[in-house]
């Protein structure tokens, strides 16, 4: 055995003995690679990031126009990441992170080896925590990677390669997806059947993309205004810039709109949540 391997072979000892939930989160991983998941997920985020820089450089090489390769001409990286890619991640990795995770528990509680699991030394603050890191791993490495790439595309284009941000957008996006997969395997956990916490994780991403807003907008209008019931009038309950602080912390405790912030916020687009 090598330096190397045998030096793996220690840290892996190393992990197995300090974290508990370590066995559960390796085994997630190996799973996910002898399944092909791993490898399939890295094929498809790749596909995602790099077609649209090989689209710009094939219509700047072949005809020198269109509409967004010539947006990307005049601001650059910035018009990439804002016009493309952090649309793509607001849609798709919330969806994906879901497949990745709604059958995480519910699914071995309906086949009966989460018994079995809950049977060897393992607490189920282990193994709830070993699922999300697992998961977390099987969705993360593959959008690691495909980031990877389309970084070394975007320096071989003639787009302007700007590391910095790439490299905060790369960060985000995949805290990002990482907070998603927690959200979806922490509500595979409070369900007896995928299909229930399937249906759970579908209404959250729903809630959370098209109603979170809405309902902080008639908080803060109640906020404003009270509670008005027939002769019942209580008058603005906070007023001021508490008010507004209150609700820009109720926008930003929504994954997809704190992505959306920091993202516009780093490219000083200067998108952030309006008040109503």
């Amino acid at each position: 055995m090598s330096t190397q391997q045998s030096g793996l072979a220690g840290l892996d000892q190393t992990l197995r003995h300090t974290f508990g939930w370590y066995t559960v989160s390796k085994k997630e991983f190996k799973d996910a690679i002898r399944s092909k998941g791993l490898w399939i997920l890295g094929a498809f985020f790749t596909l995602v990031f790099v077609l649209p820089v090989a689209r710009v450089w094939w219509v700047n090489a072949a005809e020198g126009q269109g509409q967004l390769a010539q947006l990307i001409q005049e601001r650059g990286m910035q018009a990439l990441l804002s016009q493309v890619y952090l649309n793509r991640v607001t849609i798709l990795l919330p969806i994906i992170a879901i497949f990745v995770g709604y059958a995480a528990i519910s699914k071995e509680r309906t086949s009966g080896s989460l018994k079995l699991l809950l049977s060897l030394p393992n607490p189920r603050r282990d193994v709830l925590i070993g699922k999300v890191v697992g998961r977390c791993a099987v969705l993360g490495v593959p959008l690691v990677f495909a980031l990877g790439v389309t970084a070394l595309f975007l320096v071989a284009s003639n787009i302007t390669f700007k590391p910095e941000l790439f490299g905060l957008f790369s960060l985000f996006s995949v805290l990002y997806a990482l907070v998603f997969v927690a959200i979806t395997v922490s509500i595979s956990g409070a369900f007896s059947k995928s299909s229930y916490s399937g249906i759970a994780n579908f209404v959250v991403y729903m809630y959370t993309t098209f109603a979170w807003n809405l309902s902080v907008n008639s908080f803060a209008d109640i906020l404003t205004n009270g509670i008005s019931i027939g002769s019942f009038d209580t008058g603005p309950l906070i007023g001021g810039a508490i008010r507004w602080h209150i609700v820009l912390f109720l926008k930003i405790a929504n994954p997809n709109q704190a992505y959306k912030t920091l993202v516009n916020s780093m490219l000083n687009t200067g998108d952030t949540p309006q008040l109503a």
